[in-house]
């Protein structure tokens, strides 16, 4: 069995006797024998002393001797020691005279260094975490020794802080920590003395939450947006963290993404992986669209119509039983007469569009249809545009250039489907016109409305009340009479008139969620007659055509 060995200094003198010479060493006594192998660090009684102005250096070496450890020491060591130990261990009383004096060892095998000032004896080390979670772990020790925490991600990058030591404002140079999450691993670069307070607590902290294994997959979307999917993430996973999702799209983008850019990596537990990427099948779905078929539709009004279109005559003279008055009312308007708005049924729309062929005041300036994707913004333009020219001056050179202004009617709608299929829309039409020119430069008057109602599937709304008038200036002559210099304006007559007309819009969303049930694809594409041998590549057509192309083949195949 290995012996106890005591360490009895008894100075009674001052530094001198501990000062480096060669009678140094007698300055250290042990008991006969000391066994050749190596005391264990935390072995209690080992080391017993009494010190006064003892140097660092002297006294280290010789507890270590104790234990048969070698010993090493780094640079110019000049402090001094006053303290009494009895029967400490070999750990202990290293530990007492490092944190007394500020000195720095390591033990690494059966070798101490001591650390002079000025010598960097940080040293990297890892630690396994094996029941707790190494970021909230990270987050601990950040507090214990002052370090500087960062997060290994899974493509293995690190911040900034962690690829150069940050001097502190006493020299020492700044403890790093890296919790690998994925590894469940802390990364700890940091002082002897900082490495031994985290083994002291390590035991305490790496307990009572399960270890989670991180794995690593790669999300490839279809039809939603990063933004959205990340969203949802957030909401499914509250704890996830933004170093843990890495996007390839850029920073903001959410429209006119490649199929490369929406693709969206995530580091998690397998569990959670599975979750997300059953989320991702319930979200990622072909979004419903809705085709906006528009009729731009303008009345001239009569004298008797300063308000807009009598709808009510309209209803009541095709022998309509239609309550107007649920379906048509005043909104306010900054220009002339009052918005109104409506919604018709099918039935009920054939009536209008039959008053609108018939009469004479009803001209249709455009029946456009577009497809909007549910929640996005489609919109239509028919306008003008009205060219003027600007010049500039530069360094006493003029150069002039043509820019132009648009006149016309725009119309912007965006449709969100509801469940019940109803279609919430909001319709933003807009009148623009020239009414007259400065220096050169068009004057364009604006007139323009906004709402935001609900309709039911194929069914229409009418937006009236944008309200315009012109005003002309005729002049009537008698031939030839008309025109003579002087006497001729006695054969003239004046007359000023305005005209007034009103801009209808009638809106019809109709809903379909699928790309075969789009109404523009109703036609069926098939042959009829299965003796005649079909020609190779043919492409498919409508019926009619079709129909002339197999005759036209039967005929050149009997040549």
């Amino acid at each position: 069995m290995k012996k106890k060995i005591y360490l009895l200094l008894m100075i009674v003198m001052l530094s001198p006797l501990f000062s480096e010479n060669e009678n140094s060493e007698e300055s250290i006594s042990t008991i006969d024998d000391v066994t050749t192998e190596l005391i264990d660090l935390d072995q209690k009684g080992i080391v017993s002393i009494y010190l006064q102005d003892a140097p660092v250096t002297t006294i280290m070496k010789g507890i270590s001797q104790l234990g048969n450890y070698d010993f090493v020491a780094k640079g110019k060591i000049e402090k001094t020691v006053n303290l009494t130990l009895k029967g400490r261990s070999i750990r202990e009383a290293l530990d007492i005279i490092s944190d007394s004096t500020e000195t720095e060892y390591r033990v690494d095998g059966s070798i101490i260094t001591v650390f002079g000032d000025g010598i960097n004896s940080s040293y990297t080390k890892t630690y396994n975490v094996l029941k707790g979670n190494a970021l909230t772990i990270g987050n601990v020790l950040e507090q214990l020794i002052g370090a500087s925490l960062t997060t290994q991600t899974a493509s293995g990058a690190r911040s900034e802080e962690s690829k150069a030591a940050a001097a502190s404002s006493d020299g020492k140079p700044v403890a790093r920590i890296v919790a690998d999450r994925l590894n469940s691993q802390i990364i700890i670069t940091a002082l002897p003395s900082q490495h031994r307070q985290v083994d002291k607590v390590w035991p305490k902290i790496d307990v009572g939450i399960k270890v989670r294994r991180y794995s690593t997959k790669m999300f490839e979307l279809k039809f939603i947006s990063p933004g959205v999917f990340v969203g949802s993430i957030k909401f499914l996973i509250p704890g996830i963290e933004d170093s843990q999702i890495f996007q390839l799209s850029p920073k903001g983008a959410t429209t006119s993404l490649s199929s490369s850019q929406k693709r969206i990596i995530i580091q998690e537990t397998k569990e959670n992986l599975e979750q997300i990427s059953t989320l991702l099948q319930s979200i990622d779905v072909p979004p419903r669209q809705v085709v906006i078929d528009v009729k731009m539709v303008e009345f001239s009004l009569t004298g008797g119509q300063k308000f807009g279109v009598d709808w009510k005559s309209i209803f009541t003279n095709a022998g309509s039983a239609l309550p107007v008055g649920e379906f048509f009312s005043p909104l306010a308007s900054s220009g002339a007469g009052r918005a109104k708005f409506g919604s018709l049924g099918p039935d009920h729309l054939q009536v209008v569009l039959d008053f609108i062929t018939t009469s004479s005041n009803a001209k249709v300036l455009s029946n456009p249809q577009v497809t909007a994707l549910d929640g996005t913004q489609a919109k239509i333009t028919v306008a003008d545009k009205i060219p003027y020219r600007t010049a500039t001056i530069s360094n006493g050179v003029i150069a002039q250039t043509v820019e132009f202004k648009d006149a016309g009617i725009s119309l912007s709608v965006i449709p969100i489907i509801f469940k019940n299929e109803f279609v919430n829309l909001t319709i933003t039409p807009a009148v623009t016109s020239q009414i007259g020119d400065f220096d050169g430069v068009p004057i364009i008057s604006t007139k323009d409305l906004s709402t935001t109602l609900n309709v039911r599937n194929n069914h229409t709304v009418i937006m009236g009340g944008l309200i315009s008038h012109e005003k002309s200036h005729e002049i009537k002559a008698i031939p030839f009479l008309g025109r003579l210099p002087g006497i001729g304006k006695l054969f003239q007559s004046n007359s000023n008139t305005t005209k007034s007309k009103e801009l209808i819009f009638l809106i019809t969303p109709r809903i379909y969620s699928e790309f075969s049930s789009h109404p523009h694809n109703k036609m069926r594409y098939k042959f009829k007659d299965d003796e005649t041998v079909k020609p190779s590549g043919y492409t498919f057509v409508d019926e009619k055509t079709q129909k002339n192309e197999l005759l036209e083949f039967k005929r050149r195949s009997k040549l």
